[in-house]
């Protein structure tokens, strides 16, 4: 598997294991198996957003304007 898809996961992991701390100072999580996927997908996609994003970014030296342009509607798509 893709070293960044494994942080990715990790990082869902993370999310969905609910951390508490216990009055005695212990740590109990409770894992919420039910939104590991969304939370998984939403992350690729964000990241996959981002690279895209970052390609318009690089490509401003060519046409500027149009590049921010092309950035911006990548990463508002993190709102739909």
């Amino acid at each position: 598997m893709n070293e960044r898809i494994q942080e990715l996961a990790k990082e869902a992991i993370e999310i969905v294991a609910k951390k508490r701390i216990l009055p005695d100072g212990q740590v109990e999580r409770t894992w919420q198996p039910e939104y590991y996927d969304q939370v998984f997908a939403d992350l690729i996609r964000a990241d996959e957003r981002e690279a895209c994003a970052k390609l318009a970014d690089a490509a401003s030296m060519y046409n500027r304007f149009i590049s921010i342009e092309i950035a911006s509607a990548i990463r508002a798509r993190n709102n739909q």
